[in-house]
């Protein structure tokens, strides 16, 4: 199954001609690697995204729409918790330990309120 990321990778290749093969090839990958990041099944690093912009040689509408693929398509995110406080601290892992039991409606009341500050 293609995640967002693949899909936008996949279809801007096709729409160029470019097949998958030779697209691995000129990035220095194998095209059983290449798959694996459409696919979902590897991760998109920061490096790996930045050479897909690259390598397409991205409009800034291109860029914009992979970069916001890529951040659809993660499957895990990091919180670095250097230099911040014990109350950041504990919101932080209190949310990581209550992830799974929060409803939909939870999940639209945190956004709401996280997305507060930047209206």
């Amino acid at each position: 199954m293609l995640t967002p990321f693949g899909k936008t990778v996949r279809k801007i290749r096709i729409d160029l001609g470019i097949t998958l093969k030779s697209m691995a090839e000129a990035m220095g990958m194998t095209s059983s690697y290449l798959s694996a990041i459409e696919t979902g099944k590897r991760t998109v690093t920061k490096p790996i995204l930045d050479s897909i912009i690259n390598f397409f040689n991205a409009s800034p509408e291109q860029k914009e729409e992979l970069l916001k693929a890529a951040r659809d398509s993660q499957q895990t995110v990091e919180i670095n918790l250097s230099g911040r406080g014990e109350n950041a601290r504990q919101v932080a892992m209190a949310f990581a330990r209550n992830f799974d039991e929060l409803s939909d409606t939870d999940f639209a009341k945190l956004r709401n309120l996280l997305n507060k500050n930047n209206k």
